[in-house]
Order: structure tokens, then sequence, then C-alpha cells
């Protein structure tokens, strides 16, 4: 009995000290939201409760939820009734002894929210599925919106951890609740980031009537303060949604950034302002970095010098500005260098060179590729990364990294015998021995050296 009121003292310490934590990475698999997500239509002084789900969770041994919302909209009531504890561990797990409590359940957390910290763990074994963490009880109390915020917008934040004391990462998505509101909002635009000059192009922008009563009201769209066109939204219902598409022939536009806006004209008693604008920055003229290139100076090493040649090419559209990004050379996926291109212009290719030192790595095949960073407004960037061919770091003398030094070895050493880099039989894995004078000629150091390691095999 001792032994478990001590493991239970630590798993409660253990939720205290998750306070700092933030897991906001978005999974494919686990998501923590707030159920349901959108709640319109309601007038102060009504009530209505939200549940906090988990979904498609693995060993989940003990959770906790802090959520954030705007007190002069919202008041709590209530948390989870103490008897009915955690419904999804008391669905999943059945009988095994849980720590369910709250630590701060205030609507005063500072001047404009409110705060709700619960959490919950199981003493046993973790719960694996899909349910209810908790239901929080609200009142309506005053007009306007307000976040029911898990992950982190306003302060919110969600903590999952499984039977060995690791985090879950978990997609957490937010809840909004509209009281007593007239509001139109520009939630959305999609629209490409790079726009060839004298281009016809489609913008799609997602309009809300966030309110309770239908509404009539316009949204213009902008390039800077520049308008495109204006289309109108007649008797949208409250809650309603519309997704509508603006064509812009951008014939004339000069090359360069600006910003897209949408722009919804207030409606009468409308309180919420702030989104009915949504911006997006683009730029006119096509810009692309890509690399074309990456060629090491040897393909078999040991404890020697590569030198690797990345070639890298702005095909940018004519007209379009010089170019500066940077650009990273990786064995498999460890970094080996990065270097910066500071000037490249559209059209122009360049070829930069990288030193990598395989004296510390261990012997094995390691594949060569290169990344550079995406410039502002370019769209294409899958050709920025390029990966091929292998490097070899193996024994001295194995001239066709096949990670033994055998007669094939020799006959490539001896055939290369004398050359220089240029010549016909110049044959950079043969320069075995890169010290002293034998650097970048092949000559009887480089047989003695390959010879010396005759027979041996890794």
């Amino acid at each position: 009995m001792k032994r478990k009121t001590v493991t239970f003292f630590f798993l409660l310490m253990f939720l205290l000290t998750c306070f700092v934590y933030n897991p906001r990475v978005e999974a494919q698999e686990t998501k923590v939201y707030v159920d349901p997500e959108r709640i319109t239509g309601l007038d102060a002084g009504e009530e209505f409760r939200v549940e906090i789900k988990v979904a498609n969770v693995t060993d989940l041994q003990g959770w906790e939820v802090k959520i954030f919302y705007k007190s002069s909209v919202l008041n709590a009531s209530a948390v989870t009734p103490p008897t009915e504890r955690c419904p999804f561990f008391n669905e999943e797990a059945p009988g095994q002894t849980q720590l369910y409590g709250v630590f701060n359940f205030t609507d005063h957390f500072n001047a404009t929210h409110g705060q709700i910290i619960a959490y919950a763990a199981l003493y046993d074994i973790g719960v694996s599925g899909s349910g209810t963490l908790l239901w929080v009880n609200f009142t309506a109390v005053g007009q306007g919106d307000s976040p029911i915020d898990i992950s982190n917008v306003w302060g919110g934040v969600t903590i999952l951890r499984d039977s060995n004391a690791q985090p879950i990462q978990s997609l957490d998505i937010d809840g909004v609740v509209h009281v007593g509101l007239r509001d139109v909002a520009v939630t959305g635009m999609e629209a490409p980031k790079g726009i060839p000059t004298d281009s016809v192009v489609r913008i799609n922008v997602t309009a809300e009537n966030q309110g309770e009563v239908s509404e009539t009201f316009d949204v213009t769209l902008y390039y800077d303060s520049t308008p495109i066109e204006t289309k109108s939204f007649v008797d949208m219902p409250g809650g309603g949604l519309e997704v509508v598409q603006f064509v812009w022939d951008t014939f004339g536009v000069p090359i360069g950034e600006y910003t897209m806006k949408a722009t919804a004209t207030e409606v009468p008693g409308e309180v919420d302002l702030n989104d009915n604008t949504y911006t997006f920055g683009f730029y006119i003229g096509i810009r692309d970095i890509s690399i074309t290139n990456v060629t090491p100076s040897k393909t078999s090493t040991n404890d020697t010098t590569v030198y690797i040649d990345v070639t890298i090419v702005n095909n940018g559209e004519p007209g379009t500005p010089s170019q500066a990004f940077d650009v990273t050379v990786y064995r498999n996926v460890t970094i080996i260098d990065t270097q910066a291109v500071t000037n490249l212009e559209a059209g122009a290719a360049t070829t930069i060179t990288f030193t990598w030192g395989t004296f510390a790595i261990p012997k094995g095949a390691y594949r060569l590729g290169s990344m550079a960073t995406a410039v502002p407004g370019e769209t294409n960037t899958i050709d920025n990364t390029y990966y091929d061919g292998h490097v070899y770091e193996t024994l001295q003398g194995d001239v066709n990294g096949d990670f033994t030094v055998n007669i094939r070895d020799l006959y490539d050493v001896a055939k290369a015998f004398g050359a220089t880099p240029g010549h016909s039989n110049w044959n950079a894995n043969c320069d075995v021995d890169e010290t002293g004078t034998s650097e970048n000629k092949i000559d009887i150091r480089d047989l003695f050296a390959a010879a010396r390691n005759f027979g041996k095999v890794i």
C-alpha cells in the first residue's frame, strides 16, 4: 500500500510540472478538440455545455487541459462533476484507479480572460481510442465572440502523456462561441504566392456570417490599395459560409511584392471588425531556385578531403530581382556545411564548392544531397532539393567502394599511374595517399598504400 501511495504522489507531481510543455505539433492521428467547435445564435443568459474530446489516441495514461475564454462573453459554471470523473477513462478503463482534479477554475484569471485547468490520470496502464475527457458548462454573459482555447493561441495548452510518461503529439483544435452577435467576416483566401506577369489568376475568398441573423454585405478584393473586384453576398443566414471566386488579369502590373486583401463591409451593430479583412502576401513574377547537380571530387575515401560541387540555377522570370539564399549539403540527413549565395541573377547559374573532411565519420556509404532555401514568392520548391550519388568511407586502397582491397583496385591504381587532374587516365579515387607531393598525382605512394591493404575487408 505504501508503494502505491508513493507512485501516486509522483504521478501527481508529474502532472504539476507539465505546465511548461507545449505539444503544438500537427499530427495525423491523434487530436484533441472542442465539441461543438462552433456555437452561434446565443443570447445573454443562455447556458450551454462543451466537451473536450480526444480522438485516435494510443496508450493514454494522463492528460491536462488548460482552457482560456473571454470573460466578458462567457462565464464558466461547472467542470465535470467529481462523481463522473473522466468519461473517457471510465469507458475505456473501468475499475482502474483514477486521479482527477481541477487546478484552477476562475472567470477572472486576468482582466480579459477566464481560465480552467483540469487533469486526470490512470494509476495503472494507459488506454487507447476516442472519447470525452471532460465537460465544461458555460453561461453567455455578453455580446461578442470568445474562443474556447486549448491550443496556446490565447494561452491554452493540452498535454497528453503515455504510460511511459512520454508526450503524445496531438493536433489541438479550438472552439469559438458567438453571443448575440451581428458579425460578418472574411476567413480564408486561396491564391498562388507566385503569379506570372501578364496572366489571369483566380482567387477563392471565403466569407462567413458569424452572427445570428441573415446579412447582406459586399466583399472587395484589392492588390495593395488598388481594387480588383467586388462581390455581393445577399441574405447569408447566421452561421452561413460561402466561397466565391475573383478573376484578376495582371496585365500591366509591374514585377514585385504585393499584398492581396479582401475586405467585408461592416453590417449595422457589428462589434468585431478585426475579422472583416483578410490579407495574403504574393509576388508578381515567377521566382524559382533549383539545384541541378551535386558532384563530389571522389567517391571512395579513407580519412581524406572531398570537394563537393553544387550547381544552382535561378529559373526566375526575366526582370525579377537577383536572389539571395542559403545552400546546405548533407551526407544522408546530416548537415556537412551551409554557404550563402548572395546575388544570383534571373537566368544565371553558379557552382559553389564545399569542403568535407571524412576523417571522423564511420566507415560506410553516404548519400550526398543539397538543399537551397526557398526565396520569397517561390512556389515550385521541389527542385530546391537534389540528392545524387554516394561517397564510400572505406579502406585505404579500396578504389571502387566495395569495402575490400583486391586485384581490381590495384589494377585501377596501376592504370592511372602518373596521371594528374585533367589527364585522360585521371581517377581521383586512385589518389589514395593524399600526403605531401603525392596529392593530385597517382604515383608509387598510392600504389604502395593500396598494396599494403591488399586482401583486407570491412
